[in-house]
C-alpha cells in the first residue's frame, strides 16, 4: 500500500470511530470557572489611605469609602491590608489566609474597629443573577463601626410615614452588621438613625432610591461634621463605589474668604449672606441650606457673578472669591467642602490655584525634590484638588511654572495630626497656608 493510501485509510477509521460517540466535551460548559465578588469597605475612622492586596489584585480605599464590586473567580485568595507611615514605610494592618470566593456571592471586608486594633469582618451577601431577583424588591444591609454610640435603631420610612408611628427595620451594635433585609424598591424613601429605644435622630438621608432588585450597604461610621458628637454618617454602597450620604438632621456651615482685588463685596449664599467682604477677609463658619442653592456675588449695583451649587447636607463649605481673568469675567469663584478628622500619619489637605496661571503643584518629603518627583497637581490652572491626604512631618510646597523653568514660590510647614491645611496660590500674594 502506497504511503498516501494508508494516510487516507487512517483518517477515514478515525472518522468512522468518532461517529456516534460522546466526546465528553461541551463547549458552552466545560472550562467555565464560576464567579463571584468582593468588595472592600473602609470604616476605620482614624486610619489613612488602605491598600488591600487580594490574591493577585490591590486597590487603595479611603475612609469613609467603599471599593466598586469586583469579579473574581470562584477559589481560595490570601489578603494583606497595609498603608504607609509619615516615612513612606509600609505597615502591615492585617492579614489572612484561604478566604473562599463563591459562586454568586459578595465577599464584603468591612475594616472596623481601629488602625491599632483592627477588626475586619469578611461578610457573605447574596448576588444572584439578576434575572434571579425579586421584582419590585431591593435588599438591603447594614453594618456599624462606631464609638459614639452602643446601639442604634434603623428606619425605612415613604413619604406618608412619620418616625413615631413607625417600627424600626433593625437595631445594630456599635461594631456589628445585619443579616439581608428585603424592601420594596422605589423613589421617596428616606433612611433615619436614631439612638436604640429612642426619637433622638442621629442621621436623616432625604429622599432616596432603591433601584430595582439592587442590593445595597449602609455602613454606619463616626461622624465628623458641625455636629459630630451626636450625629453619625452613613456609608452607602451598592456595586458601584461609594461614600458618605447627606445628612438633613445636621447643620450646613459655610465660610467666605475673600482673595480678590475687590473690595465691598456683598456674597449671598442661600438666605446666608457675608456683607463687607474685602480682600484678605476669611469669615467665620455661618449656617446656611442644604442642597442645590443660589449663590450671587455683588458690589454696589453690579452683580459680579451669580450661579447655582449643590450644599452638602451636614458638610463644612467654603466660597473662595479671586479675581477672574478679564473684564468679562472679573471674578473666579469657587466652592469647596472642607473636612476636619484625626488621621494617623496623615492630615487633610487641598489646595486651590486662584490664579489665570498653568503651574506644577509639588508636596516634597525626606529630601526629595522636584527633578526625581511626580508633581501633585500637573498644568493646573484655575482650580481646586479637593480633599487628599498628605503624610504628616516636614514637607516643602514648591509652585513652579508649567514647563518647570521657574520656581515661583517653596515653603517649608510642618504639618502635624488632627489639623486640615488649605494652601492657596495668586499672583498677588504667593502661596499662602491656611490651618484649621
Amino acid at each position: 500500500m502506497t504511503l498516501w493510501r494508508l494516510i487516507a485509510t487512517l483518517v477515514v477509521s478515525l472518522a468512522i470511530a468518532g461517529c456516534g460517540s460522546d466526546s465528553g466535551f461541551n463547549e458552552e460548559t466545560d472550562f467555565l470557572r464560576k464567579e463571584g465578588a468582593v468588595q472592600f469597605v473602609n470604616m476605620m475612622s482614624d486610619s489613612p489611605e488602605l491598600t488591600m492586596i487580594h490574591g493577585l489584585q490591590n486597590q487603595t480605599i479611603r475612609f469613609p469609602f467603599t471599593s466598586g464590586g469586583e469579579v473574581r473567580f470562584e477559589d481560595r485568595y490570601d489578603w494583606r491590608l497595609a498603608y504607609r507611615d509619615s516615612n513612606l514605610e509600609e505597615i502591615t494592618v492585617a492579614q489572612g489566609e484561604n478566604q473562599q470566593i463563591l459562586e454568586d456571592r459578595l465577599s464584603t471586608f468591612l475594616f472596623m474597629g481601629s488602625l491599632t486594633t483592627p477588626k475586619i469582618e469578611i461578610v457573605e451577601v447574596a448576588l444572584p443573577p439578576f434575572a434571579d431577583r425579586t421584582e419590585g424588591a431591593a435588599v438591603i444591609w447594614f453594618a456599624a463601626n462606631l464609638t459614639s454610640v452602643s446601639m442604634v435603631d434603623l428606619y425605612l420610612l415613604d413619604s406618608e410615614s412619620s418616625l413615631n408611628s413607625t417600627t424600626p427595620i433593625a437595631s445594630l451594635d456599635s461594631q456589628g452588621f445585619t443579616n439581608e433585609i428585603t424592601v420594596d424598591s422605589g423613589d421617596g424613601i428616606r433612611l433615619i438613625v436614631t439612638v436604640a429605644g429612642s426619637l433622638e435622630v442621629l442621621f436623616e438621608s432625604g429622599p432616596i432610591s432603591l433601584s430595582d432588585r439592587s442590593v445595597d450597604l449602609f455602613a454606619l461610621v463616626d461622624d465628623f461634621g458641625p455636629d459630630s458628637l451626636n450625629h453619625v454618617d452613613v456609608i452607602w454602597s451598592s456595586s458601584a463605589n461609594g461614600s458618605i450620604m447627606p445628612d438633613f438632621s445636621q447643620a450646613t456651615l459655610i465660610r467666605n474668604s475673600n482673595f480678590a482685588s475687590s473690595n465691598e463685596l456683598l456674597v449671598t449664599i442661600s438666605d446666608t449672606t457675608f456683607s463687607s467682604s474685602s480682600r484678605g477677609d476669611r469669615s467665620d463658619y455661618a449656617e446656611t441650606n442644604p442642597g442645590e442653592q443660589t449663590i450671587t456675588v455683588s458690589r454696589v449695583e453690579d452683580t459680579l457673578f451669580d450661579d447655582t451649587a449643590n450644599l452638602f447636607a451636614g458638610g463644612y463649605h467654603s466660597f473662595l472669591i479671586f479675581d477672574g481673568p478679564d473684564t468679562e469675567t472679573p471674578l473666579t469663584p469657587f466652592l469647596v467642602r472642607d473636612e476636619f478628622r484625626s488621621i494617623t500619619d496623615r492630615v487633610y489637605f487641598q489646595f486651590i490655584n486662584g490664579s489665570d496661571e498653568a503651574i506644577d503643584f509639588y508636596a516634597l518629603i525626606n529630601g526629595q525634590d522636584t527633578d526625581d518627583t511626580a508633581p501633585v497637581l500637573n498644568d493646573a490652572q484655575a482650580l481646586a484638588s479637593g480633599i487628599t491626604e498628605v503624610p504628616s512631618g516636614d514637607t516643602r510646597f514648591v509652585v513652579q511654572t508649567s514647563d518647570n523653568s521657574e520656581t515661583l514660590e517653596s515653603v517649608q510647614v510642618v504639618l502635624q495630626e488632627g489639623i486640615t491645611y488649605t494652601a492657596v496660590y495668586e499672583a498677588r500674594s504667593g502661596l499662602q497656608i491656611f490651618e484649621d
